[in-house]
């Protein structure tokens, strides 16, 4: 292991024949530089649960987007949203000089 001091991010190490996952792990976390001993089956654990998570969030979000009021709320405030847009910065570019403006870009 001394070896790959310094060269190695991560090390795939297979138990010995007699030797389980946790003798492996408190062996290797005894070493210096250590910093965190995981089984492989770790990481499979975080993205089952991280899915599961996002699974709950997709039905809530199914839920309230399958509403036809929902549904009509959000198309009136986008339009109105598309429609007050340019009539609301249009002070602002009547303002701007984009002669000068486009200059600066080149």
């Amino acid at each position: 292991m001394h070896a790959l001091e310094a060269l190695a991010n991560v090390v795939q190490v297979v138990p010995a024949a007699g030797s389980s996952v946790d003798d492996v792990k408190r062996a290797m976390f005894g070493l210096p530089g250590v910093a965190s001993v995981q089984p492989v089956s770790a990481m499979a654990q975080v993205l089952r649960d991280l899915i599961e998570q996002m699974g709950g969030s997709f039905t809530v979000i199914e839920s309230f987007a399958l509403a036809p009021a929902t549904v009509l709320a959000a198309f009136a405030f986008g339009t109105v949203a598309a429609l007050l847009a340019p009539l609301l910065t249009a002070r602002k570019l009547r303002r701007m000089d984009i002669p000068s403006t486009l200059r600066v870009m080149e």
